[in-house]
């Protein structure tokens, strides 16, 4: 800074933030456009920069997140932090919900049944839900229990969400994604 004074906040994780919020913006925005080059698009055949801005928004989000509950925690008691950080989160999952979740919507009462109603639900859990919002949220409410322990307990946790990660894509994930049957499917619809 100018004046002289330190700065509380790590400038670099702002210009990166920065970053990635722009290039969401060129490639949600710019995407779908012919003239918009390759590497700006999304595509199945190679990860290109525009599969990156996701995952760095999201990195960031997380980085600035055991950042922000430490520099908290250091003022406030514990529950008080883990009660504002889970509201917070919730918050997160709620505004995307209302923002993408209610993609199928009923177009009349009358038109609601159990069955349209099951659907509906179905696809919020399913799909509509997981938006970038709501995987903030969620993975915020997921790690609040470790977020500020030892590096010894988040590398276990590291690993042990790295084995689930990796069963319950065996488990279902693959075939799901690649819109083969399987029990979820079964399950929801």
């Amino acid at each position: 800074m100018s004046d002289g004074k330190s700065s509380a906040r790590l400038t670099s994780l702002d210009q990166f933030r920065g970053y990635s919020v722009a290039g969401m913006f060129v490639v949600n925005f710019l995407g779908g456009l012919a003239i918009t080059p390759p590497i700006l698009k999304h595509n199945n055949t190679h990860f290109s920069l525009a599969d990156s801005i996701m995952p760095s928004f999201i990195f960031a989000c997380g980085f600035s997140f055991r950042m922000t509950f430490l520099k908290r925690l250091a003022t406030q008691d514990a529950p008080t932090v883990r009660a504002k950080f889970l509201a917070r989160s919730l918050g997160l999952i709620l505004l995307s919900v209302m923002l993408f979740g209610f993609n199928a919507s009923f177009n009349q009462w009358s038109s609601a049944s159990i069955g349209t109603v099951y659907a509906f639900w179905a696809q919020l859990l399913k799909a509509n839900l997981w938006e970038v919002l709501a995987i903030i949220g969620a993975t915020q409410i997921l790690l609040l229990p470790v977020v500020a322990r030892s590096f010894s307990v988040r590398l276990i946790a590291l690993l042990a969400l790295a084995v689930a990660h990796t069963f319950l894509s065996w488990w279902f994930n693959y075939e799901f994604v690649y819109g083969r049957p399987n029990w979820l499917d079964t399950l929801v619809g």
